[in-house]
């Protein structure tokens, strides 16, 4: 008994041995056939006036051999594109595609957008990601969003709700040209003034005068710290009663 106990100690030392000798292959990823941008970062602004911003994607062919071929260029939701300038790249060639980011005055922060890029070479498909991104600093931080919900609207009665307005700078900002849409009113004044580093609660109010989907809302310029910088603040809801029913 012993001794089978010996032989298979002395085995084992044997097998491992013999697998130590054999040598590994290192794993080795295929080389790369295209280089693309991973990120393009427009940084922090002010939203720009265009409500757009543009940037140009390079699209290279960095194998050895074979043509690549730009097979698909998909912007994710709110970008558009034009057409790369080259489809088909010999090894060097470069090819441009045009990428517009909108953006609307109800975005702020940061806001990126994928753009998904699906190239050939030699029978092999790649599909490549690049990020769009920029962080919008706006002039007055609305709260608790940029839409001003209307819950228990009937109509004939007057519905309220509220927005809180903060200036986060250390200068007074302006609520100028203040201009509401449809039956909306709210208790801002023309030309207030917003202190630095202070928050101002606004009431909103509308008065619907038929059932249904609420519409309106109420636009302003924030003006005193940079740029000017406008707002347009959209009202939503829906009315399914009448006062008094």
């Amino acid at each position: 008994m012993q001794n089978l106990v010996s032989r298979c100690a002395v085995l084992t030392v044997v097998v491992s041995a013999l697998l130590c000798a054999i040598p590994t292959r290192a794993q080795q990823s295929a080389p790369s056939t295209v280089s693309i941008p991973t990120l393009h970062d427009w940084g922090t602004m002010r939203l720009p006036s265009t409500l757009y911003l543009d940037t140009e994607i390079p699209i290279v062919n960095t194998a050895t051999s074979g043509t690549v071929h730009i097979v698909e260029i998909k912007p994710g939701c709110g970008c558009t594109k034009t057409d790369p300038d080259r489809t088909v790249l010999v090894p060097g060639d470069t090819a441009h595609v045009k990428i517009r980011l909108n953006v609307t005055t109800s975005q702020h922060g940061m806001i990126q957008k994928n753009v998904r890029i699906r190239t050939a070479h030699m029978g092999d498909t790649l599909e490549s990601n690049m990020m769009l991104q920029v962080t919008l600093q706006r002039a007055l931080t609305i709260g608790p969003s940029l839409f001003i919900p209307f819950n228990d609207a009937v109509v004939g009665r007057a519905s309220t709700s509220e927005i809180t307005i903060e200036n986060t700078s250390d200068l007074p900002v302006t609520i100028a040209d203040l201009v509401y849409d449809q039956d909306v009113t709210s208790d801002l004044t023309p030309n207030e003034v917003i202190a630095p580093r202070s928050t101002r609660t606004a009431t909103v109010s509308i008065t619907p005068k038929i059932a249904g989907q609420i519409y309106g809302g109420l636009r302003f310029v924030a003006r005193g710290n940079g740029d000017d910088d406008s707002f347009n603040l959209p009202v939503y809801g829906t009315v399914t009663k009448v006062a008094g029913k």
